[in-house]
């Protein structure tokens, strides 16, 4: 009886895993780079397969243009050929823009919320 055991190398030839980063106030705001840059080390370095890890701000996404939230919805769904991974969305802005827009911006798609409050998380 043969036995297959896959070995990191063998993970590295499958098509790469594709993450979504949606920072609340920007990429150069601190502490939320430090937390996103932290998270970018720690999955590369332990991911078997090549990441393409895009990271966008929801700053861009205004309240007060009323469509804006959702043409930035489709500028994302365009973007991606076929859905991220994973969605990472970093700080209260970037989980409430996620969680409203969660059934039209990748909805199967496995999502972490991070440094956040609990009392903001849609359960």
């Amino acid at each position: 009886m043969a036995m297959l055991i896959p070995t990191r190398t063998s993970f590295a030839t499958g098509l790469p895993k594709t993450i979504l980063i949606l920072q609340s106030y920007g990429q150069n705001f601190k502490p939320w780079s430090e937390y996103s840059k932290a998270l970018r080390q720690e999955l590369e370095r332990r991911s078997p397969r090549r990441l393409i890890i895009q990271e966008f701000s929801v700053i861009t996404a205004r309240a007060e243009e009323e469509k804006a939230e959702y043409q930035f919805v489709e500028y994302l769904r365009a973007l991606f050929v076929r859905p991220p991974d994973l969605i990472v969305a970093f700080g209260a802005p970037g989980a409430a823009f996620v969680q409203t827009h969660r059934k039209d911006l990748f909805p199967g798609v496995p999502l972490i919320l991070a440094a956040i409050e609990e009392r903001r998380v849609q359960f």
